[in-house]
């Protein structure tokens, strides 16, 4: 218990020591600038998709009106990223903000996959069927 006691007194003793002006600034700076964390920023935007159905904001969170709702797996790309809300750009092109709880980072798209289907006068016809041709795997019967 008295190395509490001693450890304050230290304590007390340094701030004595911080002149007047820098004391009543310093606590008010301290608290600035915990809350001011920055925003990311994603100039061409990244892509998420919502965990859950949420609701997406045309104007921001105070807008008046009901939210539209999205739906949960939808895709978007989010443009800026703040603590509690993220601007959106959604597959539409519409803009707006969603709770950044809601989103998670989404998964690789799969890669292209080159698919040329053959022109109609390439593609080769199968014979006609000749059902008077018996295969040699069946066996009929005798009578």
């Amino acid at each position: 218990m008295n190395i509490l006691f001693v450890r304050a007194g230290r304590l007390a003793r340094a701030w004595a020591e911080i002149p007047g002006a820098a004391r009543r600034v310093f606590p008010a700076a301290c608290l600035f600038l915990a809350g001011c964390a920055a925003p990311e920023v994603f100039p061409g935007g990244r892509e998420f998709v919502v965990r859950r159905e949420t609701d997406f904001f045309h104007y921001g969170p105070a807008q008046p009106g009901r939210p539209e709702k999205l739906p949960d797996g939808t895709f978007l790309d989010v443009l800026k990223k703040d603590s509690a809300y993220s601007y959106v750009k959604l597959s539409d092109g519409r803009t707006g903000y969603v709770g950044s709880a809601d989103l998670s980072t989404a998964p690789p798209r799969a890669p292209a996959v080159p698919f040329d289907p053959p022109e109609p006068a390439q593609a080769a016809e199968p014979p006609p069927p000749n059902f008077q041709e018996i295969p040699e795997e069946i066996s009929i019967p005798a009578p």
